[in-house]
């Protein structure tokens, strides 16, 4: 049982730093002419690894949209992810409180 346990622990890990890459790989990305989209950086992924991904890189891809002044809506990002309402839906309120400071820095 022990060794179970040893084995549980050890993918959790194994998934973390997956998603850390990942997300590390999304921001170098943003960095460039041609900004990635989320779907791009969840190939091969599953189940609650992916929610945890996703909710990340769709923090870090609104966060940066409205830095370079798009326009984010909730309703396209419940159009790209029909299956993820939920998590989109607890994605918002999370980012709405940092739209004063885009206003107030001129973005």
């Amino acid at each position: 049982m022990a060794g179970e346990g040893k084995a549980a622990a050890s993918a959790e890990s194994t998934a973390g730093r997956t998603a850390a890459r990942a997300c590390q790989a999304f921001e170098r990305a943003w960095q460039s002419p041609n900004p990635p989209r989320a779907e791009q950086f969840l190939a091969g992924i599953a189940g609650p690894d992916r929610a945890a991904l996703l909710f990340g890189l769709l923090k870090r891809e609104i966060t940066h949209r409205r830095l370079r002044g798009q326009t984010v809506t909730i309703a396209e990002y419940q159009a790209r992810f029909p299956d993820e309402g939920l998590l989109v839906s607890a994605l918002f309120p999370s980012v709405e409180h940092l739209r004063p400071l885009f206003v107030k820095c001129g973005y």
